[in-house]
C-alpha cells in the first residue's frame, strides 16, 4: 500500500473514533445531568442535557451524510445507530423531569 493509501485508511479509521468519542461524551453528559437532577441542580443539569443534545445532533448529521458515512463499516453504523437509540431514549426521559 502506498503512502496516500495508508493516510486515507487512517483518516477513515479516525472518523469512527471521532463518532465513538462524541457518543461517549454525550453519554457522560447524560449521566452527569441525571445526577444533577437528582441532587436538585436543575440549571446545571439542563446545560448538560443541551450539551448531549448538540453532540447527538452532530453524530446524527454525520451518520446521515453519505459522503461522510460511506467509509464506515456496516457493523460500525449499526453499533452507532444502536447507541444513538439508547441515548435518544435516555435524553427524552431526562427532558420530562
Amino acid at each position: 500500500m502506498d503512502l496516500s493509501g495508508k493516510v486515507l485508511l487512517e483518516f477513515h479509521h479516525r472518523q469512527a473514533e471521532f463518532l465513538k468519542g462524541e457518543l461517549d461524551n454525550c453519554s457522560r453528559s447524560v449521566l452527569a445531568a441525571s445526577t444533577m437532577y437528582l441532587t436538585g441542580h436543575k440549571d446545571s443539569a439542563d446545560r448538560k442535557v443541551s450539551d448531549a443534545e448538540q453532540g447527538y445532533a452532530s453524530v446524527l448529521r454525520l451518520l446521515s451524510d453519505p459522503h461522510y458515512s460511506r467509509y464506515l463499516t456496516i457493523k460500525a453504523i449499526q453499533e452507532f445507530t444502536a447507541k444513538m437509540g439508547i441515548l435518544r431514549k435516555t435524553l427524552d426521559g431526562l427532558q420530562r423531569k
